[in-house]
């Protein structure tokens, strides 16, 4: 019988009588001897795989190879390779789930099955505490991870930025200049201004904010923080008090020009008087020498 090479297996020498046997392929690398006559030759002067064994255990183990071999010789005990040709299928292979005997977990129910919560926000389901417990426990969880992912980003791209893999899109001229002159468009620019409105600008309050903010509260006025005046040159005001129609307006000496202002206010303060609303505005020194009665007596007398 010739032996020849297929997909189970190949054939190899044997170190001993150097005849070719036939060997599997998970056993390519450890096969190294076509019987057990060769392997006792060459494995003389080694350690016995039995050595150190009780006699018990050494005749229990020889005992069930040999019930083994007897079964195998009968056809009790069948390998489960016997007869396969080629690669070797998965046993589950072209049934279906009826005849392996599976329940599909949504048999009997018709359409999309719908979520008991669908289009409900976690407020509306659980409440504003609880959905604010939600929200911080998966920012917790999730933000150090994304904190790290960054990092990760950042200095990859430098080192590549750095030895030249690559290169800004930017540092193309022709690109820059289109990029530019697409910021530029009106189109784009009223875009932005309306993206700007449901944005609030700055995330902190300043001092001089927080203290009228304060007296506010303490006279016991509503009023709304940075809200949307909707004007020509539209932008998010300081302090508004609905019930007096008064827009209050807390000016830095250094950022608004003091004592001259900016010419963006005052064409602000005239839009506003034009729509209807008063406008009070306060320097940061006014501010930080003033009382709740010096206040009080400004509120009155706009």
């Amino acid at each position: 019988m010739s032996l020849k090479d297929d997909c189970r297996g190949t054939i190899k020498k044997c170190e001993c009588c150097e005849k070719e046997f036939y060997v599997l392929l998970y056993r390519k690398d450890s096969a190294k001897y076509c019987s057990r006559k060769c392997y006792g030759i060459k494995s003389k002067g080694r350690v016995a795989w039995n050595k150190n064994l009780t006699k018990e255990t050494d005749e229990r183990v020889r005992s069930c190879s040999k019930t083994l071999k007897t079964k195998y010789k009968n056809g009790i005990f069948i390998p489960w390779l016997k007869g396969t040709k080629g690669l070797i299928k998965a046993w589950n292979k072209d049934l279906n789930m009826k005849e392996l005997g599976y329940v599909v977990w949504n048999k009997g129910k018709k359409g999309i099955i719908k979520s008991h919560r669908k289009g409900l926000t976690n407020k509306e389901e659980y409440g504003i505490e609880k959905a604010n417990e939600i929200r911080q426990k998966i920012s917790k969880s999730v933000r150090p991870s994304l904190e790290r992912r960054k990092k990760q980003i950042s200095e990859t791209l430098k080192k590549k930025y750095i030895s030249g893999e690559l290169k800004s899109p930017f540092s193309n001229p022709k690109i820059m200049k289109k990029a530019i002159e697409k910021l530029r468009r009106p189109e784009m620019r009223e875009h932005k201004r309306k993206l700007r409105l449901h944005q609030i600008f700055p995330l902190k309050d300043s001092k001089i904010e927080v203290k009228i903010q304060e007296y506010l509260k303490l006279l016991g006025v509503d009023f709304f923080t940075h809200h949307c005046m909707n004007i020509k040159h539209y932008y998010q005001c300081d302090i508004l008090i609905p019930s007096m129609n008064l827009v209050i307006e807390c000016d830095g000496d250094y950022w608004h020009h003091y004592p001259v202002g900016l010419e963006k206010d005052h064409i602000r303060t005239k839009e506003l008087t034009e729509k209807g609303f008063k406008v009070l505005r306060l320097w940061e020194r006014e501010i930080n020498t003033m009382s709740v009665n010096d206040f009080e007596q400004k509120l009155s007398g706009v």
